[in-house]
């Protein structure tokens, strides 16, 4: 035991740490003089770099995605879809709380905005709120809130509501608007 404290004592006096003069201790010798090889502390110094800009890299590619998202899911008001340009006011046509899955408006004239609801009550309710902001029901078709549609008018406006319902989907409501 005294041998190897020994050698490990001379290692260390020759400049080596007790690593000997072997590659694979990661610590060469120049040619016996004691000097060590900058190389491994190159590599390690290049490593420690490439790390930094991959981690740097990876915090922008996240913040690159979530960002759009967030606004997305976020940016509109609590729903998922923007409503089109020109949409008649919350005080005009007010919708059904919920998260707006869908919302278009293809040629000018006829909106459509699709809003998932809780239960078969809130889409019950959407027609008492399109009632209270001075609508009429000017037909129904259906009955009951699944595959039930409902045709509203205003003094501005004429409004479409249909009403459905699956497992996958959950309680919907499709508003489809133009302008009297």
């Amino acid at each position: 035991m005294t041998l190897e404290v020994e050698d490990r004592q001379q290692e260390t006096a020759a400049g080596n740490g007790g690593l000997g003069d072997h590659p694979e201790n990661g610590r060469t010798t120049d040619g016996g003089s004691g000097i060590r090889s900058a190389a491994p502390e190159r590599r390690t110094h290049l490593l420690r770099k490439r790390g930094v800009f991959w981690s740097i890299v990876g915090a922008v590619l996240i913040v690159a995605m979530a960002v759009p998202l967030a606004l997305f899911f976020f940016g509109n008001g609590g729903g998922g879809a923007a409503l089109p340009d020109g949409f008649p006011s919350k005080h005009q046509l007010p919708l059904a709380d919920g998260e707006r899955i869908a919302a278009s408006d293809p040629d000018g004239d006829l909106m459509s905005v699709t809003v998932r609801v809780e239960d078969a009550q809130a889409q019950q309710a959407a027609v008492e709120q399109l009632q209270d902001a001075g609508f009429w029901i000017t037909g129904q078709r259906g009955s009951g809130p699944i595959g039930n549609v409902v045709a509203m008018s205003s003094e501005e406006y004429t409004a479409r509501l249909s009403f459905s319902h699956s497992e996958e989907a959950g309680y919907q409501i499709k508003y489809m608007i133009a302008q009297r």
